[in-house]
């Protein structure tokens, strides 16, 4: 059965203060969309290990990641996606992650995480669909 992901709500940048000189100056981007794929997985995991090893994220019968939503409490995590190129990415992650890519071609087809301190938790949602 398609599960249907839903993105809502807004980012917005809004400088300190402003003057007559030098309004201030609000920049919005909105995050609304709606998309379907065939499975969904997420819940919370203790990234182990303090070495920096990667840990695979489990996700389930998703082969082709198009959505993936991280929250990272405790300290950092380094996220590694892997695409259909062979490509792989490392970027850290110290507190919300988003990647939203419901395109053929540009789905992630590996997550794993790497760590360096004890106490590194995170809560995920991916989304995507079978090989």
């Amino acid at each position: 059965m398609p599960v249907g992901v839903d993105l809502s709500g807004t980012a917005v940048t809004q400088p300190a203060q402003g003057s007559g000189s030098f309004p201030t100056v609000n920049r919005t981007i909105t995050l609304n969309a709606r998309r379907t794929y065939q499975y969904d997985f997420g819940g919370t995991l203790a990234v182990t290990g303090t070495d920096g090893a990667p840990q695979t994220l489990p996700l389930g019968s998703i082969a082709r990641c198009r959505f993936l939503s991280l929250r990272v409490t405790g300290g950092e995590v380094r996220l590694r996606l892997t695409t259909p190129d062979g490509a792989t990415q490392i970027l850290p992650i110290t507190g919300t992650f988003l990647l939203d890519n419901p395109n053929e071609g540009s789905q992630v087809t590996a997550v794993t995480l790497a760590a360096d301190s004890a106490g590194v938790t995170i809560e995920y949602i991916a989304a995507g669909d079978a090989a």
